[in-house]
């Protein structure tokens, strides 16, 4: 639940408010933005759907691309001394996408045993 919020928190307000604030657009931001959004709202969604696992990891996948990607772009091009990228609120992040994506494979693979359940006393 932590980690679900922080991914959206940092979605809305680092990618979504920092593109408005600082008036530029950048088409990875958005893509990460989104689809650490779908991976987190996708969950209610999909709940119960085995295939909507799968989807959902990709979408933490996606996320994940793009902060490799935005990475690889200010440290090549727009690196500043003394400027470390936020780290101490995009490592947060990665950690959360790593969680949630690792949640949705694990739940795809280890289904509950739910058998138990037509077995008790009503």
């Amino acid at each position: 639940m932590l980690a679900s919020l922080y991914v959206v928190f940092f979605s809305v307000i680092g990618y979504g408010f920092g593109q408005l604030f600082f008036g530029t657009f950048s088409w990875v931001a958005t893509v990460c933005a989104l689809s650490a959004l779908g991976s987190v709202f996708g969950a209610a969604v999909c709940a119960g759907k085995d295939w909507c696992r799968w989807a959902l990891a990709a979408l933490a996948l996606i996320a994940l691309a793009c902060v490799c990607l935005e990475t690889i772009d200010y440290y090549r091009n727009l690196d500043i001394p003394g400027n470390n990228f936020a780290w101490e609120m995009r490592a947060p992040f990665v950690f959360c996408l790593i969680f949630i994506g690792g949640v949705h494979i694990y739940g795809q693979l280890h289904r509950p045993n739910t058998s138990l359940e037509r077995t008790r006393e009503r």
